[in-house]
C-alpha cells in the first residue's frame, strides 16, 4: 500500500534524523548522563541516555557515548544496566562494546535478582551467539534470581529450545534439576507450557522424572492434568512407574477421565494397569468418576478395555 510505504519512509527519516541529532549533541560535549526517551507520555520514563541509544540500536552513538568515559555500569529503573538491555535485545555487538569499556556482566544483578544471562535467556529469543559469548566472559549459568530461577528455568518457560540446549552444555548437573521458590524444576515448566521438544531435550540430559512435584503429582500425572498428549506419551516412555498416584490416590487415568479427554484415556489404558484402581479417600475408580461426570464416550472406552462396571465407592454406591 502506498500509504504504508510512505509511513515506513517517514519513520526511517525520523530515525536517521534522530541519530544525527544525537551524534551532533555528543560531539559538542553536552551533559547527557540522564535523558528522557521519546515514547508516548503513558510509557515515558527517565533512564540514563546510554540505555536509550543501546535500546534504539544506534551503534555509533553508543560508541561515542562510551568514549566520554562515563559510568558504563550506571543503574536505571529497577536496577537495570546497559549490558542488561543489550542482553534483552540480543545484541552481541553492543555487548562487546560495553564489555570493552568495563561493563560488569559477572556480578551485577537488577532488583529482581536477574543477571545478564537471565535477561538473554528470558528475552532475546535464542541468540545462541550472545549466550555463548556471555558465558565465555564469566556469566554464571547457575545463578538464581529472586524467584529461585536459573537462566535455564527462563529459557524453558519462554520455550527457547536453542537457548536451553546451549545452557545445558555448561555445568548441566548443577542446573537441570534446580528447584525454584515454588519447588518447580525446568521439566515442570516444560510440561506446564506443553513444550514436548524442550522436555525431550531435558530428558536426553537425564533430568529427574521419578519424583513428585510440589503438590504430590508424578511427572505423568502433571502432564495429564495439563492435557497435552505428546507430553503424556513422552512421560509414559520415560517415567519408570506409570501407576503412580497423587496424594488423594488418584491415578493419571482418574485425571484424564476428569478432564474428559478420550485420547489420553486411550493412551493410558494401553500403558498402565490402573483401570480399576480406587482412590484412597472415597474408593472411587476411574469409571465411577466417568459415570458421575456423564462422560459417555469415556465410559464406553473403559468398558471396551475390560474395566469392571460393578464397583462401589466408600458409601457402597
Amino acid at each position: 500500500m502506498p500509504g504504508q510505504r510512505n509511513s515506513k519512509r517517514i519513520d526511517k527519516l525520523q530515525e536517521v534524523s534522530k541519530k544525527y541529532c544525537i551524534e551532533s549533541t555528543l560531539q559538542y560535549n553536552a551533559d547527557l548522563s540522564n535523558f528522557t526517551d521519546d515514547r508516548k507520555e503513558s510509557e515515558r520514563k527517565e533512564e540514563p541516555f546510554l540505555f536509550h541509544v543501546v535500546r534504539k540500536g544506534l551503534d555509533s552513538a553508543v560508541e561515542m557515548f562510551l568514549q566520554r568515559q562515563l559510568d558504563v555500569n550506571q543503574r536505571g529503573k529497577n536496577g537495570l544496566t546497559a549490558a542488561m538491555i543489550a542482553a534483552e535485545i540480543g545484541s552481541a555487538e553492543k555487548m562487546q562494546m560495553l564489555l570493552d569499556n568495563g561493563a560488569d556482566i559477572a556480578n551485577l544483578v537488577d532488583d529482581e535478582g536477574e543477571t545478564v544471562l537471565h535477561k538473554s535467556s528470558h528475552w532475546s529469543k535464542g541468540n545462541v551467539v550472545l549466550l555463548k559469548f556471555l558465558i565465555s566472559e564469566g556469566a554464571q549459568v547457575n545463578v538464581l534470581d529472586n524467584l529461585g530461577r536459573s537462566p535455564l528455568h527462563w529459557a524453558v518457560i519462554q520455550g527457547h529450545t536453542s537457548t536451553a540446549e546451549t545452557l545445558l552444555c555448561y555445568n548441566v548437573d548443577e542446573v537441570i534439576d534446580l528447584d525454584d521458590r515454588f519447588q518447580h524444576r525446568p521439566i515442570h515448566y516444560a510440561i506446564r507450557t506443553c513444550r514436548s521438544d524442550v522436555a525431550q531435550l531435558l530428558v536426553n540430559n537425564n533430568c529427574k522424572l521419578d519424583d513428585e512435584e510440589a503438590m504430590g503429582d508424578s511427572m505423568l500425572i502433571y502432564a495429564v492434568k495439563n492435557g497435552d498428549r505428546p507430553m503424556c506419551e513422552l512421560m509414559l516412555r520415560h517415567c519408570k512407574n506409570a501407576n503412580d498416584v497423587d496424594l488423594q490416590g488418584w491415578t493419571a487415568l482418574h485425571h484424564a477421565v476428569q478432564r474428559g479427554d478420550p485420547g489420553i484415556c486411550q493412551l493410558l489404558l494401553t500403558k498402565s494397569s490402573t483401570k480399576n484402581m480406587p482412590d484412597h479417600e472415597h474408593r472411587q475408580t476411574p469409571i465411577y468418576v466417568a459415570v458421575s461426570l456423564c462422560q459417555i464416550e469415556i465410559v464406553t472406552l473403559l468398558l471396551e478395555h475390560g474395566v469392571k462396571l460393578f464397583c462401589f465407592d466408600d458409601k457402597k454406591r
